[in-house]
């Protein structure tokens, strides 16, 4: 894939994400509605990392003209889920009708294939870091989960390592340059911190690092994928 050009590494893999709908989808649950499911892979390639309402694509997908059934949407993203295409992650709450009302947030198995199946060019850089944070975690056997503070921000995952162990809270965030954007991702990371009594938290960016602030870190994405 390397030593290809950008076109054909793009072309490689949209036909791998053909041959796991073909094969480990259509053909092994015998789906008859594959325009459906074929909306459902482009919507989740092109906004990866996002809450995803299965409601509001079942909407969406009538104003197109596209006929579905909400059962046949959450078994879609089941059965893609099964074939290691994508994941989702839940909202952290104790409870679970909470957990369950709530959308989950989906993710790419591989940034690249963000890339290759969006209709235009992947640019949220901020996105395919989340992307790629989510998927280290998962490969190191942890199931993320996001949070929503009492007024509303989000940190992008809360993950428990092991039974018993402490829990991690980790925002994602390409730059912190802009003042605006560094006071709001670390005061949402914070009132988290408080909500969830986590005593540290971790902001990961592409470039930034700053460890001078006794409750939070802020580290580079290479770093943090060495140290973790």
């Amino acid at each position: 894939m390397l030593g290809l050009d950008a076109e054909l590494r793009r072309q490689v893999l949209r036909n791998y994400v053909d041959v796991v709908i073909l094969r480990d989808v259509v053909e092994r649950y015998s789906i008859s509605n594959v325009v459906a499911l074929r909306a459902l892979i482009r919507h989740i390639m092109s906004a990866p990392t996002t809450r995803f309402s299965v409601n509001k694509f079942y909407h969406a997908l009538r104003s197109q003209g596209v006929a579905c059934t909400k059962n046949d949407l959450y078994a879609f993203l089941e059965y893609l889920t099964d074939a290691f295409l994508v994941y989702t992650a839940p909202t952290h709450a104790r409870s679970e009708h909470v957990r369950r009302v709530n959308p989950r947030k989906v993710y790419a198995i591989d940034t690249g294939l963000l890339g290759a199946m969006a209709f235009h060019t992947m640019e949220d850089r901020g996105a395919l870091l989340e992307n790629l944070v989510y998927m280290h975690l998962r490969r190191q056997g942890m199931v993320p989960e996001y949070y929503i503070t009492q007024t509303g921000s989000e940190v992008d995952f809360v993950v428990l390592p092991d039974a018993g162990g402490e829990r991690q809270l980790i925002q994602v965030c390409w730059s912190l340059d802009q003042p605006h954007t560094r006071q709001r991702e670390v005061a949402a990371l914070l009132s988290a911190m408080d909500e969830l009594r986590v005593q540290r938290g971790s902001i990961v960016t592409w470039l930034d690092a700053d460890t001078s602030d006794d409750r939070l870190t802020i580290v580079p994405a290479w770093q943090w994928l060495l140290e973790a």
